[in-house]
Parts: C-alpha cells; structure tokens; sequence
C-alpha cells in the first residue's frame, strides 16, 4: 500500500503526479513496489465528495502514467444524491476505470456492485472468479437487489432519504451547541463530544484481563438506510462507533 497526501480524505491530482514522477528518478525503483492502481472513495472516509474537475484531474494523471483508476463506491448512494455534487452515474463511468455501486451500505443485504468501465475489463471475468473460490452458486439473488435498487430510482431516493435525515439531525445537534469534525454534505457526520463524554468513556468497566471493553472513536451521526416511510413523526438514531 503507497499512500498519498490527503485532505479531509481526499487526493489532490498533483500529489499523485509528484509521487509517481519522483518514484521513476529513483534509479533503483526497480527494486521496490511499483504503483499499480490509484484508489479513491466517493463519498470518501470522512463524508466529504470529489468534485468532477477534482476526479477528472486524478484520472488524467492515472490515463498519462497508464495506472487504472479505481473508485470505492461503498457510500456511492450519499455522494450522489448530496446537493454539492456535480457528478451523474454515467460521468463517473467517463472518470475512472472501474467502480462498484454500494448496497450493503444503502439496504441490500448483501453485496456490491462492480462495473468495468469501457474496455478495461478482465477477459474471462467467471472463470477468474471461480478459480479463486469466489463464484456464488446462487449469485443471481445477489444481483436481484440491484435490480430492485434501480428501479423507478429507488436508489437514489435511499440516498436522499439518508442524507435529509442526517442534515436535519445535524441541524439539532448544532443548536445544542455540538461541534463536528467536518461540515459535510453527506450522512456521515462526525459529532465532537465534549470533555466529560470522553471522559464516561474512559471510566468505563474493564474486562476480566485489564483491557478496556471498548475503544471509543468519534460518534458517528448515520442516517438509516432504506426507503422513506410514510410517518406522522420523525425518529433519529445517533449511533457511536465502537472498535
């Protein structure tokens, strides 16, 4: 793995090209592990998005140096329905090389997506597949869902439904004098507890061998995911992430 500079989880296009120019001066770059593929998320780890000239700039550093571009579509759901995003499904597919559409995070029950971009495909995809033990003997149920999530826009409205509903839980939040993390567009908002939170958290019970039972991190504010449903009130869920 050869990371890169980043910024509220994002690459900036000229990191990479500085990074890949200064590997090849190295005289003995032969002898270290070459750059094969660039990895980007849409939303990205911290809830924040690739702007199209953003993503269009990466890909042309990725076309010059001759390295696939791969974009992680976990979340792909929330970056595309955010207001701030300027990108469609199909310019994604212009941008990059191979991306894969998110459903165990956007109310499948199992599985992802993977979608090879022009021609950059693998010649005989299933018998790769089932040479490394990976062929599902039932794998059209898998792709069943997709079939539901992209039907009269079902997908997108998950997307939207989650993020409205992190925004407005966001909005609570602030006027109880919260503070975030990052001001995102997405439905990953990380909320920064205060003093005494943190503080419960590091007294709380430990396990029978002196460790504690939970590491906190930064309590997450997620929206559910799943089609709207027709309620006389709103409920939240503020979930807490625990390693």
């Amino acid at each position: 793995m050869l990371t890169i500079p980043g910024y509220e989880g994002k690459m900036h296009a000229e990191d990479l090209e500085n990074y890949i120019q200064v590997f090849y001066e190295n005289e003995s770059y032969e002898h270290t592990v070459f750059p094969g593929a660039v990895y980007v998320s849409l939303s990205t780890e911290y809830g924040t998005l690739y702007s199209k000239a953003e993503l269009a700039a990466i890909h042309a550093v990725c076309q010059k140096r001759e390295i696939p571009l791969f974009v992680d579509g976990a979340r792909l759901a929330y970056a595309l329905a955010a207001d701030e995003c300027d990108l469609t499904l199909p310019e994604l597919a212009q941008l990059c090389d191979v991306f894969y559409i998110g459903g165990t995070k956007c109310g499948a029950l199992c599985g992802e997506a993977v979608v090879f971009c022009g021609m950059h495909a693998p010649a005989h995809p299933i018998p790769r597949i089932k040479q490394h033990g990976a062929l599902l003997a039932k794998g059209r149920l898998t792709g069943v869902q997709f079939e539901a999530l992209f039907t009269d826009g079902l997908y997108f409205e998950i997307g939207r439904q989650a993020i409205e509903t992190a925004q407005a839980l966001r909005r609570v939040l602030h006027e109880r004098g919260y503070q975030f993390f990052l001001e995102t567009p997405t439905n990953q908002q990380f909320v920064i507890l205060p003093t005494r939170t943190w503080r419960a958290f590091a007294s709380m019970p430990r396990s029978s061998i002196g460790k504690s039972t939970t590491r906190p991190t930064p309590w997450c504010a997620f929206a559910p995911a799943g089609p709207r449903r027709r309620r006389t009130s709103t409920r939240w869920r503020l979930s807490c992430s625990l390693m």
